[in-house]
């Protein structure tokens, strides 16, 4: 059998589909065994990014780097550990909610970057509530 992604990580994503899908396709781009997909202007490495003019692509890694921060520089706590791709995930599935209209899209990096933290919990949430 080929899998891309573990069960979890798959039933998230139809979870996804199923509760939050569009009639526009966004297409995720898996890279197993890397620690980051690009690098910032500033130097530190991202582990998922949305690229809504190639295709709506979203690229995400499945392996949590050593010390997981959050956007804004805090210690991640275990709970985001646990749940650290999914997470990725549903935070750039918000990216490309909101280029569509499903998720405000504010002009602020930091308001934008806060929406689509905000709605990833939450999805996260509601899954874990289904497992």
């Amino acid at each position: 059998m080929i899998a891309i992604l573990d069960e979890r990580t798959q039933g998230f994503l139809e979870f996804l589909n199923k509760n939050y899908g569009t009639e526009q396709k966004c297409v995720l781009s898996v890279l197993n065994c890397q620690d980051s997909v690009c690098e910032k202007d500033d130097g530190k490495e991202m582990q998922s990014c949305f690229i809504p003019w190639l295709d709506q692509i979203v690229l995400t890694t499945c392996n949590p780097p050593d010390g997981i921060y959050d956007h804004k520089g805090k210690l991640a706590s275990k709970w985001y550990e646990d749940n650290y791709t999914l997470l990725k995930l549903a935070h750039e599935y918000a990216h490309f909610l909101q280029k569509y209209g499903k998720l405000p899209d504010p002009e602020d990096l930091d308001e934008n970057e806060d929406i689509a933290d905000k709605f990833s919990h939450k999805v996260v949430k509601e899954f874990i509530a289904t497992e």
